[in-house]
C-alpha cells in the first residue's frame, strides 16, 4: 500500500513539473524562421522527407538544417519533452547539432507529393517558429 502511494505521487510530481515547465505556444504564420544564436537571420526555403519519416528542413543560411522523424506517418501534433515520448528535434548549423527537446511541431497535411506543418520548438538560446512544406521523396 505504502509504495502504491509512493509511486503515485512521484507519477503526480512528474506529471505536474511537465505540465507547468512547458510555455504557451503560438505558431507563426509565416515561413519557418529562426532567432538567437546560430539560428538568427535562418528561413525555411525548402524541405524534403523520406517514406521513413526522414525529414529535413533547408533555410536561407548555408550548410544548415533541421532534421526530425515523422512517426508515425499522418497528421498531427507532436510534443517535444514529453516524459513518455522523448522525441527531439535537431539543428545542424553547419559545425554543430543543436538538440530542441522543448516545443513542438504539427503536421497539417500529407498528400501524395507534399507534407505540410508548423514547428515551435526551443531552448535557452534559439528559437525557430513558423510553417513548412516537404517535398516527398522516395
Amino acid at each position: 500500500m505504502q509504495r502504491s502511494c509512493i509511486v503515485k505521487g512521484l507519477f503526480s510530481f512528474l506529471l505536474l513539473a511537465t505540465i507547468f515547465a512547458c510555455k504557451p505556444i503560438t505558431y507563426s504564420t509565416e515561413p519557418l524562421h529562426g532567432s538567437g544564436g546560430t539560428a538568427e537571420g535562418w528561413v525555411f526555403t525548402n524541405g524534403t522527407i523520406r517514406q521513413d519519416g526522414s525529414a529535413t528542413l533547408y533555410g536561407t543560411i548555408s550548410s544548415t538544417r533541421i532534421i526530425f522523424t515523422l512517426s508515425p506517418f499522418q497528421t498531427g501534433e507532436v510534443q517535444l519533452g514529453n516524459i513518455f515520448d522523448l522525441r527531439t528535434v535537431t539543428y545542424f548549423d553547419g559545425t554543430t547539432n543543436h538538440l530542441f527537446s522543448k516545443g513542438k511541431y504539427e503536421i497539417t497535411e500529407i498528400t501524395d507529393t507534399l507534407v505540410k506543418g508548423r514547428m515551435y520548438i526551443y531552448s535557452d538560446t534559439m528559437t525557430f517558429n513558423g510553417t513548412f512544406t516537404m517535398q516527398r521523396t522516395l
